[in-house]
């Protein structure tokens, strides 16, 4: 994380936007990942609504919605996921297709949770990543 804090403070004095973005992203990342979401979800919401970025708006809205998904704010939640559908790539679609799904079996949604798996596993496999089809396999298998 000191790192981060480095190349954060590297993109202020350089004033570039894009980099300081994506590095409040990563922090935000850590944050939900250690345990801490309410404050990973303000910084990955502030990055959202203001990013003009739009790999920066994506991965800001994937971790908005996982951050709720950690908070069991389904509802909103999954509106998220459904916006950060609307503006992926190909890749970053399956990210969001593959975490949505994990999110719907938590919500007992099991049927919709596997089309959104198995879609992600089609995306996975056409573009040969072969870590991400497992992962993806593996999810499918534990339904």
């Amino acid at each position: 994380m000191f790192f981060r804090s480095l190349i954060w403070v590297f993109a202020y004095i350089k004033r570039d936007t894009t980099l300081r973005e994506w590095q409040a992203i990563k922090v935000a990342d850590h944050l939900r990942v250690i345990g801490l979401p309410k404050p990973a979800l303000k910084i990955a919401k502030s990055v959202f609504y203001s990013s003009e970025n739009r790999r920066n708006k994506f991965w800001s809205c994937h971790l908005t919605a996982t951050s709720l998904q950690y908070l069991s704010r389904y509802c909103e939640s999954d509106d998220f996921f459904e916006q950060a559908l609307e503006i992926a790539d190909e890749l970053e679609r399956s990210f969001a297709l593959q975490h949505h799904g994990k999110s719907l079996v938590e919500q007992g949604k099991k049927n919709l949770a596997k089309r959104k798996l198995k879609e992600a596993l089609e995306i996975r496999t056409r573009l040969r990543h072969a870590e991400l089809v497992h992962s993806t396999q593996l999810a499918l298998i534990h339904l």
